[in-house]
């Protein structure tokens, strides 16, 4: 294994261990079952998200925990046949690492142009069409 697995493999196991304080912290026993799932489980899971996103656990406030924590125990129990997980993993993302909203609705200079060419005669279409075929020919 290379020093740059060794290294991340170190932070994602103390990132583990400072949310298992945490847990316990907030009153959730980590070896206690969240749904067939024990909290130190989703603590793993979560451990891995925050890693992968460059964070700490420090950057986790109480309330953010405590409400991926039950986020991720709602879509367990709500699960039709994914697995935990995967399931868990998403739950907890949208809390922790919410999708940014556009500051605008623009959908980009193409679809821009497009839009105003598409406006620039009603009816183009046809008219395209009555001009390369002569409906008069036939």
């Amino acid at each position: 294994m290379d020093k740059a697995n060794i290294e991340e493999q170190t932070i994602h196991e103390i990132t583990y261990e400072v949310l298992l304080e945490r847990l316990r912290q907030l009153g959730y026993e980590p070896g206690a079952a969240a749904f067939g799932v024990t909290w130190s489980q989703l603590a793993l899971i979560l451990a891995g998200m925050i890693c992968q996103h460059g964070s700490t656990a420090g950057d986790l406030s109480e309330e953010r925990l405590d409400e991926c924590l039950q986020k991720a125990s709602e879509a367990l129990q709500n699960q039709e046949i994914l697995p935990w997980d995967w399931l868990a993993k998403v739950a907890m993302e949208n809390v922790v690492f919410p999708a940014v909203e556009p500051e605008n609705d623009d959908e980009g200079p193409l679809t821009e142009a497009y839009e105003n060419w598409s406006r620039i005669e009603d009816g183009w279409l046809d008219a395209a069409f009555e001009e390369r075929f002569e409906l008069d020919d036939f």
